[in-house]
């Protein structure tokens, strides 16, 4: 089943205003609150028959859940701005595809393993939606959230739409994805020190330059392919210029 996503209302084009959530004055965050549990419930309404209480519910947990404290990249903000650039360029989805881009950042323990996030949030996504969901439906999205783990494949995925969507970051203006690569590398400093969070940044653009094409859906190859190669560049100079200009404050203080 598609879904229209040209049904989603929101009061922001949140790719092209990133914001990070923990940070943002009480109107931001009401907007991202109310377009976030509106558009859920609408679409869990609309497309699994979920009686609006129910829709309600899982909505405010899944929007409690990802507004942990520990939080600043990996919020409901990174999710309405995947959705409101679908929109934008006036993709049709399956529903079940949307349903993951829902509950894909659902669980994120910023030191987990490898895949272990895309797993839980998996389960996460089960305990909640499941008896609206028929078994074949419910394997699907499973499948869908927990392949989001392998955005940095170079192989394809049988859940690429769901992938590329998440890589969509790539193609955002110059104003808002600085924002966000700074809500990230916040994020990271709970557990990091910034020369470690510099190294595993540079790992991932640096891998993420290999992927050719950048994305795997042919209508993104088509359209967005340059504009995600150059921004990862981008976003690689300022890393490498954040890295250098440490390292010259550091000389200067020894000196």
């Amino acid at each position: 089943m598609t879904h229209e996503i040209s049904n989603f209302i929101f009061f922001h084009k949140y790719e092209e205003k990133f914001f990070d959530f923990q940070e943002a004055d009480r109107n931001q965050q009401a907007d991202a609150y109310a377009d976030f549990l509106r558009n859920f419930v609408d679409f869990t309404q609309s497309c699994y028959k979920v009686p609006k209480c129910s829709a309600v519910s899982i909505g405010k947990c899944l929007f409690a859940k990802m507004t942990d404290a520990s939080l600043h990249f990996n919020t409901p903000v990174r999710t309405l701005a995947i959705l409101s650039w679908a929109k934008t360029h006036g993709l049709n989805l399956l529903s079940g595809e949307i349903l993951a881009i829902w509950f894909h950042d659902s669980i994120h323990k910023i030191n987990a393993a490898h895949g272990v996030n895309e797993f839980n949030g998996a389960r996460f996504m089960t305990a909640l939606m499941s008896q609206w969901l028929d078994p074949s439906q419910l394997t699907r999205v499973q499948s869908a959230i927990e392949d989001t783990r392998k955005c940095l494949d170079l192989e394809p995925s049988q859940n690429t739409r769901v992938i590329d969507l998440t890589l969509s970051s790539f193609t955002w203006p110059d104003d808002s994805r600085k924002t966000a690569n700074k809500a990230l590398i916040k994020q990271l400093s709970r557990l990091y020190c910034k020369d470690k969070i510099c190294k595993l940044r540079k790992s991932i653009l640096e891998k993420l330059l290999k992927r050719d094409p950048f994305f795997n859906t042919p209508l993104f190859t088509r359209t967005f392919h340059k504009i995600a190669i150059d921004n990862v560049k981008k976003d690689l100079e300022d890393l490498n210029g954040i890295v250098v200009g440490r390292s010259e404050r550091e000389t200067q203080v020894s000196s």
